[in-house]
């Protein structure tokens, strides 16, 4: 593909409380907006990962972000301040398809240029010991991907679309039958409406 899409995941501290580290949450983003620019290849957005929790890695450092993002506005929000040609967002239907202004927010981001990424996986109950361990393949759940999916294409997006399922059940199956199902609900479930 010839094209890179670092994400920087933003997340929620133990036992902190979301608002928290705005200025925190700032410094992350410009920092790696300074790095980025400089490695970069210039057709490459950033996208900013928005997921209910998730610990911020930098570099050597395990630093733990002390806020979170739970929206897509929120994400667009905080990218505000920064060229859309360096900080974009992910449209990541386990994180945001239950938000009622996500179809507004979808046409926001289009409208300010950070449509970035598009990544699909179901949400399914229960919800397993690790929060972000319950993600599926595209049927077995939740998520209205018809709905979702043609928002997206609405907006104009027309760039990759990325399946990230962590399951510790399909990372445990052969690779070549999760290839095939992920194909098949693909096209069943997401294609069609892009």
């Amino acid at each position: 593909m010839g094209r890179c899409l670092p994400h920087l995941f933003q997340g929620q501290p133990h036992g902190g409380q979301q608002g928290e580290g705005v200025a925190q949450r700032r410094d992350v983003v410009e920092a790696s907006d300074h790095h980025v620019a400089g490695h970069r290849h210039p057709d490459a957005p950033q996208g900013r990962h928005d997921p209910e929790r998730h610990d911020v890695i930098d570099g050597e450092q395990a630093d733990v972000l002390l806020s979170r993002l739970s929206t897509l506005g929120q994400a667009l929000d905080l990218a505000a301040p920064f060229p859309a040609e360096t900080v974009g967002v992910v449209v990541d239907t386990f994180h945001v398809w239950w938000d009622p202004q996500l179809s507004e927010q979808i046409r926001r981001a289009s409208a300010e240029g950070r449509l970035a990424s598009y990544q699909v996986c179901d949400w399914n109950l229960p919800i397993a010991s690790d929060a972000l361990l319950p993600r599926g393949y595209m049927g077995d759940g939740y998520i209205d991907f018809a709905t979702v999916g043609q928002w997206v294409a609405d907006a104009g997006y027309a760039g990759p679309v990325e399946v990230e399922i962590f399951n510790q059940k399909i990372w445990d199956a052969p690779a070549a039958e999760v290839v095939e199902i992920v194909k098949a609900r693909y096209a069943e479930h997401v294609l069609p409406y892009l």
